[in-house]
């Protein structure tokens, strides 16, 4: 298979989330779908878009696929596994602004190779309904919380 035909396949992914809150994102661009055409037929209530920080879109079917580096803080009446395709980006690395911001990843990455400019990162367990620090590496499906001392690009190690 020739780099040209690659290209023009769709990668796989499955995020699985729980009844009540949750904060995802996905390590692919999925743009053949539109956010309501993702959760047609689940049981979801409200949904925000997070993107560059904080700066959040609320709705449902917001015109758009579901976005690479992006977070999604939704809430489900039922767990559900959420099976998305589409181009996984040839950049894996995550900016970061100076301050706390919302983060989604591509590559797994290890925490303890970024301890100089991260100095906490927290999740949401939506089975506990809490924030708690996570394990020392970060999964894409996963969006998380962190404080960056500066600006800075996360990469994976």
């Amino acid at each position: 298979m020739s780099a040209s035909d690659r290209a023009d396949e769709n990668d796989y992914f499955a995020i699985a989330v729980d009844a009540g809150w949750n904060l995802f994102a996905s390590p692919l661009d999925s743009f053949e779908l539109d956010l309501k055409q993702a959760f047609d037929g689940f049981r979801i209530g409200p949904i925000w878009e997070l993107a560059d920080g904080f700066v959040g879109n609320f709705g449902f079917g917001l015109g758009h696929g579901i976005a690479c580096k992006t977070d999604y803080w939704a809430e489900f009446r039922d767990a559900i596994i959420i099976g998305l395709s589409g181009k996984r980006p040839a950049d894996t690395s995550v900016p970061l602004p100076q301050g706390c911001s919302l983060i989604g990843i591509i590559d797994e990455m290890d925490l303890s190779a970024n301890t100089t400019v991260i100095g906490q990162v927290w999740q949401w367990n939506s089975a506990a309904a809490a924030i708690e620090p996570p394990p020392v590496r970060l999964v894409p499906g996963r969006g998380y919380w962190e404080q960056a001392a500066r600006k800075t690009t996360l990469t994976a190690r």
